[in-house]
Parts: structure tokens; sequence; C-alpha cells
């Protein structure tokens, strides 16, 4: 094949010779392009290299875009690629390798009578934690196109979007959210294939390997499917409906930092599902007292008019302003209030909550080291209920009503949500 490398940027410089790609056991996808050049644009791209600061992230102009051609004239390409050039100054002709993140293709294909504008493709899943999604035929009224969900050989996933409309922009990236919420996994796609009337864009991605986590999903009970499906659908319309293109949710990022630090250490999870519920919260919409309001101003306003009068040392009077000034936000804790007042908190997992905050937030009162069997144990139930907590807190956010796992009880039964419903 051949392969062309332009760097970006106003000044691009250029590889282009014959080469080879291929994906090994992993994956990983890899090219060598024997590029024929001249001395001055070694020396060039020698000096360029040398200009990169260490310690600082590599501006674009330091990658290249790549374009490669098949002996049937099958393009593939790639974006922002980093290259690994190898140079011969005599005659100035270099060998560039370099690994690619993702490698796409466009070709020309009329559609069929029965629309499939997206395929995404898991590649090396576990199958137990996709179990109850076997099969499933996943209807999204609101997008008007239905999610198929077939398993591949032993270990691979296809979903298939069947529908006449055109996708969201990112759609498959809102996908890959919801399954990381309902599956309590970070997943990664292997495949996208894209489907319009001018053609097929299918991209292959670089395979990313996860550890095993230990975060438990929000319904794990294999009698609940529907349940489960009903959740994944309420999650995708969620993060559809308040998600820039660009950017993935804030909601997913907290629950994804949660499921990442549950990989690791105890200590490790504790901090991060702290941070998650109090990030978590603070998505959720809160009015303010207005008596409330003037009652914390009155406060305020006597301790710094007290303040102005003691006329303490400057780094003291700083402290004092800082923790005054802390008066104007609004906790966590008073943003989740009304849930439990609706009764779609369980006060007992808020106060979990609290109670595995204060451990992180003051390690020298109460350290997780050096825990005796008990103790260990009663950290993991305090942990299992600040999972409730969490994802009642989610359930809230995305309208989520339903089944659901609750860790905070033994045996983790199947509850129901809201907590004033009764499960049949």
């Amino acid at each position: 094949m051949e392969i062309e490398l332009v760097r970006n940027g106003s000044d691009p410089l250029t590889y282009r010779g014959p080469g080879e790609l291929w994906q090994d056991d992993d994956g990983v996808l890899s090219f060598k392009c024997f590029a024929r050049s001249d001395g001055r644009v070694a020396i060039d791209s020698i000096l360029d290299q040398a200009a990169l600061e260490v310690g600082k992230l590599f501006p674009d102009e330091a990658y290249y875009s790549i374009k490669l051609t098949t002996f049937d004239n099958t393009i593939l390409s790639a974006e922002n690629v980093w290259i690994e050039p190898k140079y011969n100054l005599v005659t100035g002709h270099a060998i560039v390798s370099g690994k690619l993140p993702w490698l796409q293709h466009v070709y020309s294909k009329k559609r069929t009578s029965k629309a499939v504008p997206m395929r995404l493709l898991f590649l090396r899943q576990q199958r137990r934690d996709w179990r109850l999604f076997y099969g499933a035929d996943i209807q999204l009224d609101s997008l008007g196109c239905s999610l198929k969900f077939t398993m591949l050989r032993d270990s691979d996933v296809l979903i298939e979007v069947i529908g006449d409309t055109a996708m969201p922009p990112n759609f498959e990236t809102r996908v890959v959210e919801a399954l990381r919420y309902v599956l309590a996994k970070v997943i990664h796609l292997s495949l996208i294939e894209i489907s319009t009337v001018e053609g097929v864009d299918t991209t292959l991605m670089y395979p990313i390997h996860g550890t095993e986590t230990r975060l438990l999903a929000p319904l794990s009970a294999d009698k609940h499917s529907s349940d489960v499906h009903l959740l994944f659908a309420r999650y995708l319309g969620f993060v559809l409906s308040n998600t820039s293109s660009e950017f993935v949710h804030p909601c997913s990022m907290y629950l994804r930092n949660a499921c990442d630090a549950s990989a690791g250490s105890t200590e490790a999870e504790v901090i991060v599902l702290s941070v998650a519920v109090e990030g978590l919260a603070n998505l959720l919409p809160f009015e303010k007292m207005q008596t409330a309001d003037q009652a914390t101003i009155d406060v305020r306003d006597a301790m710094l008019k007290l303040l102005a009068e003691l006329d303490p040392v400057d780094h003291v009077r700083n402290r004092i302003e800082g923790l005054l000034s802390q008066l104007n936000n609004v906790r966590a804790a008073d943003r989740l209030q009304p849930l439990v007042r609706d009764g779609l908190l369980d006060p007992a997992c808020l106060g979990a909550w609290k109670q595995l905050r204060h451990k992180t937030v003051h390690p020298n009162k109460s350290k997780l080291e050096g825990l005796d069997r008990d103790q260990m144990q009663a950290l993991i139930d305090l942990v299992h209920r600040v999972y409730v907590c969490m994802y009642q807190i989610t359930f809230a956010l995305i309208g989520y009503r339903g089944a659901y796992s609750n860790y905070a009880a033994k045996r983790f039964p199947v509850g129901a949500y809201p907590l004033t419903v009764v499960l049949k």
C-alpha cells in the first residue's frame, strides 16, 4: 500500500512512500512507511522534535494525518497520529512508524429497505456482564429507532440502531455512556459503522483494556431485564437531551470516576465515591428559600462587622472571610433533602454518605488503614449503602421508576423506586 503522512498546521511536512499496516493479537493498529525524502526534510523534522518541551502537552502541529491507499484504491485515514521516524541523513530517506488510535474508511453503498444507520461493535466482553441484554430489542420512541443487541461468538457484542431517522451527533458516545451506567463497567467501542444516503463510514478503534472493577450495577437481578432496559433508555434520553455534542455528560463522568476507582484500593474508592455523590447532588435543581437566604445574609453581615471591629492580622482575616463566603453556597446535603422528603432517597443511605465523606475529609480522625475484620466489613457495608445513595440520585435525575438492587440490605434484595412504591 501507499502511505502519506502530512503534519498538521500551516507549515506541513510530508512523508510519502510504500508501507504496511497490521493489527496484532491485542487489536493494536500499527503502520510503517518507507518514505522517500531528502536531507532537508530529515533535519527539519529532527529540529522540530528537539523543540518540544519536556513536561508540556504536545501542540497540535506536532501530530500528523495519515492516508493509506491499498492496491485496489481503498482509502483508509486517521488524524492526530504521533509518528516515530528514523532517518538516513546520507540519503534523506526515513522509516516512519507509529500506532493508530483509530482508522476510518468511507465508501459508497446504497441503503437497504430496512435502514440500519449505525452499528456498534464491542469486542472481548464478559458475557456475564451483558446477560440482561441477550437478544434485547429496546425501542427508543423519542428518536424513532430501536437498538438490537446480538451476542457474537463468545465475547463480542453487536448493537444495531434500526430506524429511518438521522441519529444525533455523537450518538455512539451517548450509547456507551448509558451502557456504562447500567453495566457499571468501563467499556470501550471497537468499531463504529455509520450509514448515510451517501455511503458508509467505518471507524476501527484502538483497543483499550480496562481493569476489573468492583462497582455494583444499579440493577443486577436476572428477573428484571425489562427494568434494566428501561433504565438504559431513560439514561440515554437524559444524556442526549442535556449534553452538548462534543462532551460527555457530567453525570457520566462522576459515575466513570467511581467505577475506575473501584478497581484500586479501598481508600481510593472511598474518596472518589464520596466526591461522585457530591458532584451528582450538585446536578440537581434547587431553589433557595428567600427567608433562609435573608437569615444567612444577616448572620454573614454581622460577622463581617465584628471582624472589622476586631481587625485581626491578614492571614486570620482571610481565613475567616473564606469561611463566611461558604455560607453563600448550597451544600450537597441541602440539595438532597427534597429527595428524602419525596421518598426518592433513603435517609439512611444519605447518612452513610455523610459518614463516609467524614472519613475521607478527616483521615486523621478515622484512618482506613489497620482495620480489623469487623471494621473492614463495616466499611464495606458503608460503601454499599453509598452505592444506593449514588444510584437513587441518578434515578431522580433521569426520571426512572422501577426496580433497583438494594445494596443497603442483606443479600442485596430488589427494591422499588420511588421508595413509597411497593414492588409486586
